[in-house]
């Protein structure tokens, strides 16, 4: 894997620093490029290489690109990847407005619609898992214990994998932040408004994130609205 030619990571951040670390656990050459010098900086830890736009651009394919919106997408793009990088294949893996993308590349557009339709239901799956959750220790069941049980049941979903054991824990050492969660639905509903759609749950879920704002838990986990949802209780 090694000779192979090297894997650029553009945005070494949470998501971007897991692609890099299985990238360089299946072989790869990684060479991933951060705003922030100590997240760059943190990929020599564990096997991968710091370098420049530049260098990515010129050494790299394909390209991820996890950076946080549409806008800093469009930056990395224009500023960096056209046309040094013109005839790679560059993979955005932000959520990110559909339109604006594929103004990028139409192939990127149909790939950024399904991202934001699969990532409303992902959200809506967390948010019923919470709401379950609540709703069997309030009806005096152990949280654990109906965790295990609904995941043998019709209702199973890898959600409960990832996101149970935080919620009963406690644990919300971000994965997925409540502010970029928040982000993501508000687009999705902006998407929505122009294809003439209402996304009633969505907007369920949109509110519950804003929610969770206020305490100051915009940078923990999304399963935070385990929390949010406990806190209503009449």
């Amino acid at each position: 894997m090694a000779s192979r030619t090297p894997v650029g990571v553009i945005g070494v951040g949470l998501m971007g620093e897991v692609y890099a670390r299985r990238l360089v656990a299946a072989g790869f050459t990684v060479i991933g490029f951060d705003v922030d010098p100590a997240k760059s900086e943190r990929l020599a830890q564990f096997g991968g290489h710091a370098g420049t736009l530049a260098d990515i651009a010129q050494k790299c394919d394909p390209i991820v690109v996890a950076v946080f919106n549409t806008d800093q997408v469009e930056d990395v793009v224009e500023r960096a990847l056209i046309p040094a990088a013109a005839s790679k294949i560059v993979l955005v893996t932000s959520t990110c407005d559909p339109d604006r993308i594929a103004a990028l590349g139409a192939k990127v557009g149909d790939g950024g619609r399904a991202k934001l339709a699969v990532n409303l239901i992902l959200g809506l799956n967390r948010l019923a898992l919470a709401e379950g959750l609540v709703f069997a220790a309030r009806l005096g069941l152990d949280p654990a214990a109906f965790l295990d049980v609904a995941r043998r049941s019709a209702a199973a979903s890898q959600v409960m994998d990832t996101k149970g054991p935080k919620m009963i824990g406690g644990d919300f050492a971000p994965e997925g932040r409540v502010r970029q969660t928040l982000k993501d639905t508000q687009l999705m509903l902006d998407q929505a408004r122009k294809a003439g759609q209402q996304l009633p749950l969505l907007q369920i879920h949109a509110d519950v994130l804003q929610a969770c704002l206020r305490p100051g838990d915009s940078e923990r986990d999304n399963s935070i609205v385990n929390e949010e949802i406990r806190r209503r209780v009449l």
